[in-house]
């Protein structure tokens, strides 16, 4: 059985999958948004075993407009091609308050010309929040699609963290 730990905040319901791994708990999947409310809402009052409190703490934290760097979190998008990772792991290295291109993010993945296909793996982005790609936008500064959806809640979503981030810089230091 996976554990499971749901956060709800004022700005999005997120809902964390992971597997233990010994004593350590490694987060699968996090769903954030329109997807996060419809799990947390389907899960609430199942039965299951929680996920580490530190992790839902750091996520709770964070959208409390604390100055967090979630990469410490313990995660693992399981095996994807050496494309998909290097994306993503690019996107894991974007600094808090931070924003990066499509085209940025391709080229610091090592894939100047792949600026598409990075977008799209964006767009599936199995751990949000934990890889930050909502800190990925278009080349002319505008926030883009977010988890798959060019409009509605995600993108206001996308919009409220950004705006979170450089908020809370101007008040505190990043800490890890």
């Amino acid at each position: 059985m996976p554990l499971v730990s749901i956060v709800r905040h004022r700005l999005t319901d997120v809902v964390l999958y992971a597997e233990r791994r010994g004593e350590a708990a490694i987060v699968s999947r996090v769903l954030v948004g329109a997807a996060g409310r419809r799990a947390a809402e389907a899960l609430s009052g199942t039965a299951s075993e929680p996920l580490s409190d530190e992790s839902a703490r750091m996520i709770r934290e964070y959208l409390d407009g604390r100055v967090i760097d979630l990469s410490s979190i313990a995660a693992e998008v399981g095996a994807v091609s050496p494309f998909r990772s290097a994306v993503l792991n690019a996107a894991r290295r974007i600094p808090y308050g931070s924003t990066r291109s499509y085209t940025e993010l391709a080229s610091l993945a090592g894939f100047p010309a792949a600026v598409r296909a990075a977008a799209s793996v964006m767009r599936r982005n199995p751990l949000p929040l934990v890889i930050p790609c909502h800190r990925v936008v278009r080349s002319d500064g505008s926030a883009g699609a977010y988890c798959g959806a060019r409009e509605g809640e995600d993108v206001a979503l996308k919009k409220a963290l950004l705006q979170l981030e450089r908020s809370a810089l101007k008040k505190r230091p990043l800490c890890r």
